[in-house]
Parts: C-alpha cells; sequence; structure tokens
C-alpha cells in the first residue's frame, strides 16, 4: 500500500522534483502552497509523511497539535544541520539535504514508516510518532535514562528531569525500547499535551533558525552599497553570480574626534576594482582619503588592485609581511610605500585614534606570508584566506550563521598544512575574538565553533588518501541528483559536456568513467559552472561530493 505524502511548498521547489518518482512508484502526493492549505488536507486525509523545510517546523508542530502524527522529513542546506537536528531525536532519515536525490527521499520515508515491531532504530521522535499515531499503552524507555510513560496515546510524562530528557535524546545512538505499560509508574514530569514534548526537544534548534536575521536581502539593491554591519567596519565586495567564491573587501574607519583613518582591507581583483573603488567613495569622498591597505597574501585577487589604488593615492600606505611586499615590489610598487608588520613593536600598530592593531603571523595559512590582524578594542579578526568559507550569491549575508562544511570544505582543499593550521588555532585560541571577517565567504559570529571545527580537520597534503568514496557508486547519486534538480536543457547540456569523461546511459543505470577518478570531482564541478548553472547549487553539488567521499581541488 503507498504512502500518503504532504509537501509543504510555499516557494515552489519541491513538487516539481518529488512529483514524477512518487506518482511512479504508487505514492500519493497533496501539495500545500500555504498553511491554511495544510491544515485543510490533512482534516480529510490521513497523511504519512509531510515535506517542509525546517524553518517552518512549526507547521509541522501545529499538525501535532491536532493529532495528525505525519512523519517530518526536512529539506535542509548541509549536512552539519542534519548532525546538530540527529541529536534533538530525530533520524537522520528525517533529512534530504539540497541538492537530494528524490529515489534517496523515498527510501527514507519507506523507512520511517516501517512498523515498529519490523525496526527500532528509526530514532526517538519516529518511534514516539508511531505509538501516539496507534493510540497505545506503553514505555518509551530512552538508553535506559529516562522513561516516557504514555496511555492511549497520551503522554503521562517522563521519570526524569527536562535538562536530563534532552540529555539521553541527544546522546549517541542512544537506545530507544518499547516495554509494556506501568499504570503506577511515577513520573518526575509531566506535559499539558502531546506537543509539548516536541517542542521540548526542537526548542533550541528551533530558536536558533528563528532568530537568524538575513541583512540585507540578497535579491534585491542592498549588496550595489556599502554595508556597515558593525560600527566602523564596512562591506565594500561584490557579488559574483554562478560562482561559490564570494570575495569580502572591508573599510575600517577609524574615528576619534576630528581624527579619521580609513583603512582598506582585502584590495579585491581587477574585475571588482571599480565596484570597490565606488563604495570607498560612498563612504569616504575620496580614494585620496585612504590612509592604508593592508594586502594579507600573494594571489592575484590579494594585491592587483594594490598598483591601481597607489596610481590614484600615490599617498597610500601598503601594510603587509616581507615575503607579500617581495612580490608587490615586482609592481614597481616602491618599498617605500610599505610598512612591514615585521617592524612593528610586539606585531603592534598604534593609531593616533587610540586603536591597537595587532598582527599575528600565520605562515602557510596559505602561504609563508599570510598573517591576521586583530583588533583590541573591538575584539575583530581580519583573516585572509583562514577562516574562509564557500558561499553562492544568494547564501552570502552579514548575519548569516556559520556553514561549517563549507569552512571545512574551502580548508581541506585551499590550505595546505595541517599543522600551520592547528599553530594558527593556539595563537589565537585566547584573544577576545568577538568576529572573524575572513577574505571569503561568510563573516563569523561564533568564532569559538569556527575554531573548534578547524582545530581537528585535516586539510592540503595530510588530507589525500583520507577520502575514497566509491566513484561509480557516487557519479549515479551525482548525476540522478542533477536530473531531478536542473531543468531539462540544464540537464542535456551537463551530460554533453561531460561525455568526453564519463558514459552514462539514457536511464542513469549505467555509468563508465574514462578518467582517473581523482580528478572527476574537479571535471563535474567545473563542468557546471561552465554552463552558468546557479552557484547555490554548484555549492550544493560540492557538498555532496565531499560527504559521499570526493575532494575536489579546482575551485
Amino acid at each position: 500500500m503507498g504512502l500518503t505524502f504532504l509537501v509543504f511548498d510555499k516557494r515552489r521547489k519541491y513538487t516539481s522534483i518529488i512529483g514524477d518518482i512518487l506518482d511512479i512508484t504508487g505514492h500519493k502526493l497533496l501539495v500545500a502552497l500555504n498553511e491554511e492549505k495544510v491544515k485543510e488536507l490533512v482534516s480529510k486525509v490521513p497523511v504519512d509523511i509531510i515535506l517542509l523545510e525546517f524553518e517552518d517546523i512549526e507547521v509541522w508542530l501545529d499538525n501535532l497539535e491536532r493529532s495528525n502524527y505525519a512523519k517530518p522529513i526536512f529539506f535542509l542546506q548541509d549536512y552539519q544541520q542534519v548532525e546538530e537536528l540527529v541529536r534533538c531525536g530525530f533520524s537522520e532519515k528525517n533529512f534530504a539535504v539540497l541538492p537530494f536525490n528524490p529515489l534517496d527521499l523515498l527510501s527514507n520515508a519507506v523507512f520511517i514508516s516501517k512498523d515498529m515491531s519490523q525496526v527500532l532504530s528509526k530514532g526517538f521522535i519516529n518511534t514516539l510518532l508511531d505509538v501516539l499515531r496507534h493510540k497505545l499503552s506503553v514505555n518509551v524507555v530512552i538508553d535506559n535514562k529516562c522513561t516516557v510513560s504514555i496511555k492511549n496515546g497520551t503522554i503521562r510524562g517522563y521519570t526524569c528531569s527536562d535538562e536530563d530528557l534532552i540529555s539521553a535524546v541527544s546522546g549517541v545512538e542512544p537506545s530507544i525500547e518499547i516495554s509494556p505499560y506501568q499504570e503506577g509508574l511515577i513520573v518526575q514530569q509531566t506535559v499539558k499535551s502531546n506537543v509539548d514534548l516536541f517542542r521540548l526537544l526542537t526548542k533550541k534548534k528551533y530558536e536558533e533558525e528563528r532568530v537568524k536575521v538575513v541583512l540585507p536581502s540578497i535579491d534585491g539593491e542592498a549588496y550595489a552599497r556599502p554595508i556597515e554591519f558593525v560600527e566602523g567596519i564596512f562591506w565594500i565586495g561584490s557579488l559574483h553570480e554562478n560562482d561559490v567564491l564570494q570575495t569580502n573587501t572591508f573599510l575600517r574607519v577609524y574615528k576619534k574626534g576630528s581624527i579619521e583613518i580609513p583603512i582598506l582591507i582585502n584590495a579585491g581583483s581587477k574585475k571588482e576594482y571599480t565596484d570597490i573603488k565606488n563604495r570607498i567613495e560612498q563612504v569616504i569622498g575620496s580614494v585620496n582619503n585612504l590612509k592604508a591597505l593592508i594586502v594579507m597574501g600573494i594571489y592575484s585577487d590579494d594585491y592587483t588592485n594594490a598598483y591601481n589604488f597607489m596610481q590614484v593615492n600615490p599617498k597610500l600606505y601598503i601594510i603587509t609581511t616581507l615575503p607579500i611586499a617581495r612580490e608587490l615590489n615586482k609592481l614597481d610598487i616602491p618599498m617605500t610605500r610599505i610598512r612591514l608588520v615585521e617592524y612593528f613593536e610586539n606585531g603592534t600598530l598604534r593609531l593616533a585614534t587610540g586603536d591597537a592593531l595587532r598582527f599575528i603571523h600565520t605562515p602557510f595559512c596559505p602561504d609563508k606570508g599570510s598573517f591576521l590582524m586583530y583588533e583590541e578594542s573591538t575584539g575583530a579578526l581580519f583573516t585572509g584566506h583562514l577562516f574562509s568559507s564557500y558561499a553562492s550569491d544568494k547564501n552570502l549575508s552579514p548575519d548569516a550563521d556559520i556553514d561549517t562544511q563549507s569552512l571545512e570544505i574551502f580548508h581541506v582543499v585551499n590550505l595546505p598544512s595541517t599543522k600551520a593550521i592547528q599553530d594558527a588555532m593556539k595563537a589565537i585560541k585566547y584573544l577576545n575574538v568577538k568576529t572573524i571577517l575572513p577574505k571569503y565567504g561568510n563573516v563569523i559570529w561564533n568564532p569559538a565553533k569556527a575554531i573548534s571545527a578547524l582545530e581537528s580537520v585535516k586539510v592540503g597534503v595530510d588530507a589525500i588518501g583520507t577520502k575514497n568514496g566509491n566513484i561509480i557508486l557516487v557519479l549515479k547519486d551525482f548525476i540522478g541528483s542533477c536530473r531531478f534538480w536542473l531543468n531539462d536543457k540544464e540537464f542535456a547540456s551537463f551530460l554533453q559536456v561531460i561525455s568526453r569523461y564519463v558514459y552514462v546511459s539514457d536511464d542513469l543505470s549505467e555509468v563508465e568513467v574514462y578518467v582517473d577518478a581523482e580528478f572527476l570531482p574537479s571535471i563535474l564541478l567545473t563542468s557546471l559552472m561552465s554552463l552558468g548553472i546557479k552557484g547555490e547549487f554548484v555549492l550544493n553539488a560540492l557538498k555532496l561530493l565531499y560527504s559521499k567521499g570526493l575532494l575536489n581541488f579546482s575551485i
């Protein structure tokens, strides 16, 4: 007997992807574009699976309140979110990470819909939904630490505190057992309604999602002008459509009384010069008012514009390290216009405004001249490549939460030495860092989480050989995801581009690779980018390949 699915598709993103596969396999799909339609449909038809984005979890909780115990599958942006939400009591089968393969989603839905007598490894929440839906009288025992007492499909309470319940559920693969109902079992905590228990387990993560503020709207004109998201720190970079490297250029304006010292950090690439120059002028009137430019690397988009800005403002000073200065000198930038970090007393530059800028050497992060700049008064840490991450033009935001998976992937494929990163983490771990401002990707507002993520990751030469996914299985999964994610024209173009490297049968059942497996991730991703596929999808594709064990060193 087929399952009944309900998709809450307010942005009209998912129906076309999953509709065909459900129809072919004999399942039923209901579609709701707003919350009222969800209420209407579930009141008329028993729903087995509800599909929705995690930000819409309140829609699922509202239906639980009306005793509609459909199991959820949430659409998520990355695998890091899956790990966090599993600790709320869900199973990994409750999530579809974009871009997803509809066959995998269907398989997960069938698994969590199995009868309790067949499988008890569905996670606490799915097991609890089964019990409530069938109005059973049982005890659900979590890791032998806490027992939830249920009578006739109504939760009486549980034998531990709220904190202990959350701790038991969030453990590593906690055991879930069903035992006979005990009438005299003493409970420590009671609930007013069944949904209260689900709200308790998901409250923290749900509130984390709800408090995120995307400022400003990337779809509007906000990124066409400077963005001051911390007093005196302006983002003046430019977005790159169909790319996963978004470059940050910062204009830092130090002020005290009548004294004003504007300093540019990360000069940007040549193609960004006009935009950056215009935005500098919007903030301080003229490039001639710039006092200094901090150059943090030896890549072309680190220093190319240094020469351009010095042509406009001959009085501009450049602050950098000696290895980088040698590269700048090759552009005919005289050493007399360069202030070397190595010459600052205790590595600190003290401005007339009273601000102290501390420069911290981080060799081989990624090059021998790499360094960080730390503002003692504000806790702002400007980092160059270190702490950078991949981001599409659609998910770059000054207030975005940290995407640790994107952060990890960037470092694995762009930084050469694990030890160099570990040494850098030791150098900054005990600073009072409040904000991290990297060269690429989103600004980081949770430094401790980012530092923790990078302390254990293996990168560069140390990462080679640590990821060994089955190339054929991964390729089938990847192409299957592309088939349902791209439109027909895009998918046909993609197959044509990769046909020199990979044979794919019409039904996708047969795949043959003509090149060395180590080059395939790069070929697949660069092929997508060459077709002008949305950067958001390329980023998800990069994450998918990485999560399946394939490294890419081309982006």
